[in-house]
């Protein structure tokens, strides 16, 4: 184990499953002081590295291939930029997007965020939210905005008037077969197992699924 570029240990990957999920942190220093003091005192988390620049959390990233990066959408740099580029690195890694306000849920969500959290959230329920991310189990949305993505998925001929009067490409029959079991309560994990394929196969779809919806009609 050896120091990472800004101060906490990189720690390597191992295989065991009760190994702690190693955690990026790129935000402001106040929020990243208290996300990491709060991620380090519930044990189920090791901090990799912590950044407020944009381009050092791509980099981090790429070096401590963490299970989740906890990421500003106003980090210096551009957060929504950095997420993708990271999950075209590492497609298995968990990314939740902190915020000030919505303005950036679905730029967020079209880049491949798994969750979008407000900044004034009761820090202590961070690992948690994150664990349940992390795990497959939900996605990382404070309650106050989880009624801006439902309304884009309740309606199934909704999704589909709003899809053939987009510009990108429509929801292949796998894609709408993943849609339906999650409009319907399944997490990723259950889908997994619905279906016969594994979870990073389901969250690759999860992705592609919320980018072509939150991409189409984003003004609704």
């Amino acid at each position: 184990m050896t120091d990472g570029p800004f101060g906490h240990p990189v720690v390597k990957l191992r295989g065991r499953s009760d190994a702690p999920l190693r955690v990026v942190v790129a935000a402001d220093a106040v929020f990243s002081h208290r996300a990491s003091s709060v991620l380090d005192s519930d044990g189920r988390f090791s901090i990799s590295a912590e950044t407020t620049q944009a381009a050092e959390a791509v980099r981090c990233a790429i070096q401590t291939r963490p299970d989740v990066i906890l990421i500003s959408v106003d980090l210096d740099g551009g957060g929504i930029a950095a997420t993708r580029e990271i999950l075209a690195r590492l497609p298995r890694s968990t990314v939740v997007m902190i915020a000030d306000d919505g303005g950036g849920l679905f730029p967020a969500l079209r880049a491949g965020a798994e969750g979008y959290l407000l900044r004034d959230m009761n820090i202590e329920r961070l690992p948690q939210t994150l664990w349940e991310a992390a795990n497959g189990s939900s996605v990382a949305l404070p309650r106050s905005l989880m009624q801006e993505v439902l309304k884009r998925f309740r309606d199934p001929n909704a999704l589909r008037r709003t899809l053939l009067d987009a510009d990108g490409d429509p929801l292949t029959s796998r894609e709408w077969q993943i849609l339906s079991l999650l409009r319907n309560g399944m997490s990723t994990a259950q889908v997994s197992q619905r279906l016969s394929i594994s979870v990073a196969t389901v969250r690759s779809h999860r992705r592609r699924i919320r980018h072509k919806l939150t991409g189409a009609g984003a003004a609704a």
